[in-house]
């Protein structure tokens, strides 16, 4: 998560606009875990708030895992 910064969106916002022709970027890491405060939300209950730690750095990381 340490690589992950605001620099980092901003650059990756530069490849824009996504599409057919240039896809968005999908990302994967390893030895995340569930920080323990996950919770389901959205008016139908159809998303799920996530609270993820970097197990290696301690870091905290917000996401949001739309339509699962």
């Amino acid at each position: 998560f340490k690589d992950v910064t605001f620099r980092y969106y901003q650059q990756l916002r530069r490849f824009a606009p996504f599409g057919p022709s240039n896809p968005k970027p999908v990302f994967c890491t390893k030895k995340v875990y569930d920080y323990g405060t996950s919770k389901v939300v959205g008016r139908g209950q159809e998303h799920i708030k996530l609270e993820l730690v970097d197990n290696k750095s301690n870091n905290v990381m917000n996401g949001i895992a739309f339509g699962q």
